[in-house]
């Protein structure tokens, strides 16, 4: 018998190609590298979701206020919409939600540990590397001049400890994800990982001060309330968040110097990143 497959809705970047799509009368998501993704995105991204069952997906021209909504990217949901207009209750939701499971950690199967390099272990590699494309080495070399040696040296402990984190970065994606309340928030989903909730936390932190650096270069991130919600929820030291926040950030910068094009404002950027490792509580 054959299976009856529809396109309901496609999207395309460079790193990435995504299909809602109608098998045998079921709902999945589709995910597959686009043609410019780095070769260690690994298949597992292109597996098929179904709907959760207490999920209803929805096309953005067919929102409704009461759906619980979990939208797919596409072009014009850059990361800086992520988690804008989020009060404090719907991140405490979010992050609750991160850390009892979700939907989207299958698409990325646990033991599948061969795919490609952790986020540490790409983090030390370009931290140790002997050869260097010249703006990631101006980037490191920037950050390592930035940082003092009690800052290398938390960083080098993180990275060499943690091998078993992971992370798919993800250069233009956000999703909408349903609070309690049956609201919408939207959060980089590919950016959170498999590891200790202090790194998913910390991860997120750094995204989302990325993101205010990026709209507003003089804004005051620690006054955000998605920053003081994130630091509200955790348990973890602000320093220790801020050290995980701030190597997301570089990790982010070194693959848009690595797949995308360089830029004089990475450097500044960087400054403000390694600021993050540099906090203390």
């Amino acid at each position: 018998m054959s299976t009856r497959i529809q396109i309901v809705k496609q999207s395309e970047t460079p790193l990435r190609r995504t299909l809602i799509i109608i098998r045998d009368g079921r709902l999945m998501l589709h995910r597959a590298a686009g043609p410019l993704a780095p070769k260690w995105i690994p298949p597992s991204v292109g597996a098929e979701l179904p709907v959760e069952p207490h999920l209803r997906w929805v096309l953005p021209d067919n929102i409704d206020d009461q759906s619980r909504l979990f939208l797919l990217p596409t072009e014009s949901s850059l990361s800086h919409r992520s988690l804008i207009g989020a009060d404090r209750q719907d991140i405490a939701a979010l992050v609750n939600t991160f850390l009892t499971g979700l939907p989207h950690i299958r698409a990325l199967p646990e033991e599948n540990d061969s795919f490609e390099p952790t986020a540490l272990q790409r983090l030390h590699q370009w931290w140790t590397a002997d050869t260097l494309s010249e703006p990631a080495a101006k980037l490191r070399d920037y950050v390592t001049y930035l940082l003092t040696p009690a800052d290398r040296d938390r960083v080098e402990q993180l990275i060499t400890t943690k091998h078993s984190v992971r992370v798919l970065g993800s250069a233009s994606c956000s999703e909408l994800f349903p609070t309690t309340d049956s609201r919408s928030i939207h959060v980089l989903v590919d950016e959170v990982c498999f590891g200790p909730p202090d790194w998913e936390i910390g991860v997120l932190l750094g995204e989302q001060i990325e993101i205010l650096a990026q709209v507003d270069p003089n804004s005051h991130s620690f006054e955000d309330p998605v920053v003081i919600a994130l630091l509200e929820h955790s348990t973890t030291p602000r320093s220790h968040l801020g050290l995980i926040a701030g190597l997301r950030w570089l990790l982010h910068l070194h693959d848009y110097l690595t797949y995308v094009f360089y830029s004089d404002t990475i450097l500044s950027q960087a400054a403000y990143a390694c600021a993050l490792i540099s906090n203390e509580d």
